[in-house]
């Protein structure tokens, strides 16, 4: 069950990349093909991972950095992105792929949706025994109430944004029930919060 949501994530991205080439070459931007076409190879690079479910977190911070500049080209000043993540935790084992779907999902319904313009904030600590990693936005208020029934299996808010959904089943399969995605409004920004168990983040289990 794992393996099939894992292999879900795959296919949706890959049509979102290649919507964004085929609007770049309808508007003859052949540089901007190349270097999109480079960041397409680098998340797949990340996402094949030798066939590991894992990867370093350093790692999966390159692969949806590579997605969000992918997207930049697509929608230009339409957002901008910081990132913050502990040196001490680059080094740390993940689940693969777990950024990607948590920042399609903040672009889509934080900015695009309503067109307004932010920032995506992503960022890594650790505390004590824990693994604290964070994406914040500061485009519209998420709808917590909506969000909470998505993470429940509501079925027909999963058929549309089974992205999230499906980080959320994964983490809990792969860490345990008590790790799954959490969201909340804060400082009129909208933040996904994953606490993780470093102890199960140095092998792939």
């Amino acid at each position: 069950q794992f393996m099939l949501l894992q292999a879900q994530i795959n296919p949706h991205f890959l049509y979102n990349t290649l919507n964004v080439i085929s609007w770049l070459a309808a508007n003859h931007q052949d540089e901007d093909i190349q270097k999109v076409t480079v960041d397409l190879v680098t998340l797949f690079r990340a996402s094949l991972n030798n066939g590991k479910n894992v990867l370093s977190l350093e790692k999966e911070v390159e692969q949806v950095r590579s997605y969000l500049e992918i997207m930049k080209y697509r929608y230009p000043d339409s957002f901008s992105v910081e990132y913050d993540i502990d040196e001490k935790s680059k080094s740390l084992l993940i689940i693969k792929q777990i950024f990607q779907p948590l920042a399609e999902n903040a672009l889509n319904h934080g900015f695009l949706e309503s067109g307004r313009c932010g920032l995506i904030r992503i960022s890594s600590l650790i505390e004590e025994d824990k693994l604290i990693l964070r994406m914040a936005n500061t485009g519209d208020a998420a709808d917590l109430e909506k969000i909470d029934k998505l993470l429940q299996n509501d079925d027909e808010l999963s058929k549309k944004h089974y992205g999230i959904r499906n980080v959320n089943e994964r983490l809990k399969m792969y860490y345990g029930e008590e790790c799954g995605l959490h969201y909340y409004v804060k400082d009129e920004e909208t933040v996904v919060e994953i606490i993780l168990p470093i102890d199960k983040l140095k092998e792939d289990l």
